[in-house]
């Protein structure tokens, strides 16, 4: 036989194995040449004949792009054969499905909420890496899963406000955020510090307030606001100034 025939050969065994996979026409025995009760000595065996005949350096060589496009799907079904008929369990599940393929109908239905969890705890990892981007992609997943919980919304506000171009949309997610749960004074002071970080003070200052009516003891929101508006006097502090003006002979006195 000459190169020329044996290419030929080659290519009508990558297109009918393709059209064969790909109409369902062929199950994972009958792709690597195997009767259904194979062992899996017969398995391993197949596979690295399988393997020989659509070897790397001959589906590279393959000119035509369409061609080996077809042929690295056929590789790639090989290689998922001998994973699945070497594994008993995941063998064993395939002859129950009438030697298919698992499809989304065989799939257990997920809870999207729980969905939302795992890619908010996910999110919660990429935003201590500083990895934003990522981050915010996988929060705006959660909240499209879930989006009734609070906690997205927060944190993706938070994240959006390390971004510039996304200040405003940081500011929507943490109004949000507030308008589900008003009593919790982080949404506010993350408000505030998103202001604060603009340089626009006086809504800084409003919502840094809030939060401290909200939680007293806020140090950040304390801290903040002591920059923009000075220390806060206490009410004894008051007392203690009036005092002064009225007696200055008695508090000006030093002690000797």
């Amino acid at each position: 036989m000459t190169d020329a025939s044996d290419s030929q050969v080659f290519m009508d065994k990558i297109i009918g194995l393709y059209n064969k996979l790909n109409s369902d026409d062929m199950d994972y025995f009958a792709l690597l040449g195997l009767s259904r009760t194979a062992i899996t000595r017969d398995i391993e065996a197949a596979f690295q004949r399988c393997v020989y005949d659509f070897s790397e350096q001959r589906i590279k060589a393959i000119s035509d792009p369409d061609l080996k496009q077809k042929a690295e799907f056929v590789v790639q079904k090989i290689h998922r054969a001998r994973d699945i008929l070497m594994d008993y369990n995941q063998r064993a599940a395939y002859e129950q499905r009438g030697y298919r393929e698992e499809g989304p109908q065989d799939l257990p239905e997920e809870d999207p909420a729980e969905i939302a969890k795992t890619l908010y705890r996910k999110a919660k990892t990429l935003y201590t890496r500083q990895d934003f981007a990522t981050c915010i992609s996988a929060l705006e997943k959660a909240i499209h899963c879930d989006p009734k919980k609070p906690d997205y919304y927060y944190l993706l506000g938070v994240c959006q406000s390390r971004i510039p171009t996304l200040k405003r949309d940081a500011e929507t997610n943490l109004l949000k955020a507030v308008e589900m749960e008003p009593w919790n004074a982080e949404h506010y002071a993350a408000l505030g510090m998103l202001f604060y970080s603009e340089q626009l003070l006086s809504r800084a200052e409003s919502y840094f307030r809030q939060a401290l009516e909200r939680e007293p003891n806020h140090a950040m929101a304390r801290k903040r606001l002591e920059e923009i508006v000075g220390p806060e006097k206490k009410p004894m502090d008051s007392v203690k100034e009036g005092l002064i003006k009225a007696f200055p002979s008695i508090f000006g006195k030093k002690n000797k």
